[in-house]
């Protein structure tokens, strides 16, 4: 228990490294552009631990300091997503591995969102399956941006990682989507 604990805490930066980091963030706002610059390229260099500063920089009433705080923690977000991949189906979280089937009952709303606005994007139905990727990367890019721990998101994408190739081993002659609304065969 202690040990998956370990693993799930951010280690805490060194008061020299936050030092650095809040003093960049006083110079996002730097009437000098080339000081701008220089800060906003450091802080998008810096680590997971830097995010919580930088979502309060990111809420800062000037523009510029908001504007920059929320692009170099936006970098930070993509590495991680990037770090995370490959990403599973987000119907993975409300799949039932043992019954091959889906219960959209168990869908998250955040996450059926996610994959209500990825299918209406305009793609075509041989091409859904992307959708279904690409609802999961727009889940785990809002849960990053929100703050959530990279640890624990990939040990929750482990898990439907695990539920997808858990479904696709069992044979299945019809596949039930949505609690039964649409079906496949063979």
């Amino acid at each position: 228990m202690l040990a998956v604990l370990a693993l799930l805490v951010t280690p805490a930066p060194d008061c020299r490294q936050l030092g650095e980091w809040v003093a960049d963030i006083g110079r996002l706002g730097h009437v000098r552009f080339s000081v701008r610059e220089l800060a906003t390229a450091r802080l998008s260099r810096a680590d997971w631990s830097a995010t919580p500063l930088l979502r309060d920089a990111a809420r800062s009433p000037d523009p510029e300091t908001a504007q920059r705080a929320a692009a170099a923690l936006g970098m930070i977000v993509e590495r991680e997503l990037t770090a995370l991949r490959p990403l599973p189906e987000i119907d993975a979280a409300w799949r039932i591995p043992s019954r091959h089937c889906y219960d959209e009952r168990l869908a998250p709303k955040p996450m059926a969102a996610c994959l209500t606005s990825a299918l209406s994007d305009g793609v075509p139905p041989d091409r859904h399956f992307a959708a279904y990727y690409r609802a999961c990367e727009r889940w785990v890019r809002g849960k990053l941006t929100e703050g959530a721990s990279p640890r624990l998101l990939r040990l929750l994408l482990a898990d439907m990682h695990r539920r997808d190739a858990d479904f696709l081993k069992g044979s299945h002659d019809s596949l039930i989507v949505d609690a039964g609304a649409y079906r496949r065969g063979k």
